[in-house]
């Protein structure tokens, strides 16, 4: 190969000089690849309707694997949950949420994991998650209003990340493998002394609990101070109008002095961050005495409890499709198209033609 001396490498390019590329050539290029990066309509309801495609499957096949070989249903949830968590963290750094990720439940999420992939046979690690996955991971359907979007990757994401564990602990609590069988003092025994199904995700959530506040209220704390717009679990819940759990938390507070009549949350002040801490503990210790009490000897509650919350989820799907999905579906295709347009004819009237566009409906 020839070498381009090092002298001629430094030489800047004569701007009089003509390129042999011709320069329709060039502006033509530079208007498709524009072109390429603005998210049009139809790529929109492309990208909606494979992300649905993929909702129902994935849904179907929970249910499939779920009644028909439980012993898998382990396997399918490793599947599908690392590369949801994997694009939900893209999504979110981009979206500047990442510090969401620091939420207790995707700490449960990683336990769990570890469980079913290297310790499968540890009977505290099995109560102890069998407990959070039915008490607080599965309440949070509730709490947030999860609900089966199908078009929504995040929505799904959410509803998956809240379902799929009791799920999975409903299958090996109940269908253990059987090497897990043969363990003292026996799986075959569903019921398990306090230390085991509280003691120890107490312990758990205590750990992350101060891990959380050393990362996001220490470490984090220059920067959360610089940019507002960076939210927080505390940040979010303390915006008005506020949420179902923020709402119920101000009222009860006010209720026993803790605020004032007139006092608001305010998420830079470190009580509305130990009133959050106080009333998510609350939440959760509230949410793992049914489970380990009710759930954890009875199969049939536990099957009732995830049969409700795919109702609800439902429901809730349902409800956000006929009442806001609609409608603001439309006006963002039509807001995409009118913005496209209007784009065409600044730069000229699109590829050529002289006359101005009409506007396409988005439906």
């Amino acid at each position: 190969t020839l070498a381009v001396p090092p002298e001629r490498a430094r030489e800047p390019a004569d701007p009089r000089r003509p390129s042999p590329i011709p320069r329709r050539l060039v502006e033509a290029t530079a208007k498709v690849l524009h072109r390429a990066r603005q998210p049009r309509a139809v790529d929109v309801r492309l990208a909606d309707k494979a992300s649905f495609c993929l909702g129902v499957f994935g849904c179907s096949l929970a249910q499939h694997v779920f009644f028909t070989r439980p012993g898998r249903m382990w396997e399918l949830y490793a599947v599908v949950i690392l590369p949801l968590l994997a694009l939900r963290l893209r999504m979110y750094h981009a979206q500047r949420l990442h510090l969401f990720l620091l939420d207790f439940c995707y700490l449960v999420q990683a336990t769990l994991l570890a469980h079913l992939l290297l310790w499968p046979c540890n009977r505290t690690l099995h109560m102890g998650l069998f407990v959070l996955a039915s008490g607080p991971i599965a309440f949070a359907v509730v709490a947030w209003r999860n609900s089966l979007v199908f078009h929504s990757v995040d929505k799904i994401t959410s509803a998956f990340i809240h379902v799929l564990p009791l799920a999975v602990m409903h299958c090996t609590h109940w269908h253990p493998a059987s090497t897990c069988a043969r363990e003292p003092p026996g799986w075959d025994a569903h019921t398990s002394p306090v230390s085991q199904w509280l003691l120890a995700p107490l312990g758990l959530y205590a750990l992350w609990q101060c891990a959380y506040v050393l990362l996001v209220d220490v470490l984090h704390q220059r920067e959360l101070s610089r940019d507002a717009s960076l939210l927080t679990s505390v940040r979010a819940l303390a915006r008005r109008p506020y949420g179902q759990f923020a709402a119920g938390t101000v009222a009860l507070c006010r209720r026993l002095g803790i605020m004032g009549p007139a006092e608001h949350l305010d998420a830079e002040r470190a009580k509305t961050k130990a009133i959050f801490m106080a009333a998510q503990a609350a939440y959760t210790v509230a949410a793992m005495l049914p489970a380990g009490l009710l759930l954890l000897p009875s199969r049939a509650a536990h099957l009732a409890l995830l049969l409700g919350l795919c109702c609800c989820l439902t429901w809730n799907g349902a409800g956000y499709y006929f009442e806001v999905f609609s409608r603001r579906y439309e006006a963002e295709l039509e807001r995409r198209d009118v913005a496209a347009l209007e784009a065409l004819a600044a730069r000229g009237g699109g590829d050529g033609g002289g006359g101005k566009p009409a506007v396409a409906s988005a439906a």
